[in-house]
């Protein structure tokens, strides 16, 4: 919402009135995370996938170049049930690869 990565499930239609919302099927498949999670092969199951996504690409739109621990504070609470941590944590740092050399 408004470039910042929130949670819809706890928002109400009038809170997001007159805001700029992107979702996953915004997302255009060009963005540097899209391909990144396509090319690192991240999603297991995608229950979670399309918020940590979006998380992500928020990050990267704001930070271009996160260190370890601007990650590592945006993504503590994201939770994947089947565990791909490491996947993920590959996929963002080809993604912010991938954002840097095309300098979105």
């Amino acid at each position: 919402m408004n470039g910042k990565a929130e949670r819809s499930c706890g928002m109400t239609v009038g809170e997001v009135k007159g805001k700029k919302i992107t979702t996953i099927e915004g997302l255009p498949e060009s963005n540097p995370v899209k391909r990144a999670w396509i090319k690192e092969q991240v999603v297991q199951c995608g229950y979670c996938q399309p918020g940590i996504i979006m998380q992500v690409a928020a990050l990267v739109s704001q930070t271009p170049t996160p260190s370890a621990d601007q990650i590592i504070g945006k993504m503590d609470d994201v939770i994947c049930r089947c565990g791909t941590y490491p996947r993920i944590k590959k996929g963002i740092k080809t993604a912010v690869q991938m954002a840097r050399k095309e300098g979105k």
